[in-house]
């Protein structure tokens, strides 16, 4: 009988320093949840952050978030959302920048990191914003109620206790 080959474990501080390029900071305050009343109702689709989803976002202004999506366990609902932004040009022409921006090094370092770090688990959800509404008023009222981490500007009314963590 042929002895199992054995697997040198990673050692417990090189597993460690690993995980901590994946710690992130949330600020879950129900409190700031319930003050979510939008000027719009918005319709939000969501796709797979990859090449094969471009043609299948809207063609207009919106709101949109990078949300990861693990998958597991089966049956359970799992997302962690990590960014808000908007865009006055169209949301598919957005998408395609970050598209750009996950294999350019030289962008926004904490953007690109993200999108290079969940390759495969990252969704792009938006919506359309229809005039007289403005996606900058929805994005900030998104930032105030629900604080994303990969976000690093926020409205007055949070900043400071945003800035706290």
């Amino acid at each position: 009988m042929a002895a199992a080959k054995k697997v040198a474990p990673k050692n417990d501080l090189a597993l460690n320093l690993e995980a901590r390029g994946y710690r992130e900071t949330f600020l879950l305050w129900p409190k700031m949840w319930k003050t979510w009343n939008p000027a719009v109702t918005l319709k939000w689709e969501g796709r797979p952050f990859s090449t094969s989803s471009k043609s299948r976002i809207p063609n207009g202004p919106g709101v949109y978030a990078f949300v990861i999506q693990p998958g597991i366990p089966p049956g359970v609902p799992h997302s962690v959302l990590m960014y808000v932004g908007m865009s006055e040009r169209p949301l598919r022409q957005r998408f395609g920048e970050y598209l750009r921006e996950m294999k350019d090094a030289t962008g926004r370092p904490a953007i690109s990191t993200m999108l290079q770090m969940y390759q495969g688990y990252l969704h792009f959800y938006c919506a359309t914003v229809k005039k007289p509404a403005k996606p900058k008023d929805i994005e900030d009222h998104l930032l105030e109620t629900l604080a994303p981490p990969m976000n690093k500007q926020y409205p007055a009314t949070v900043r400071r206790i945003v800035g706290a963590f």
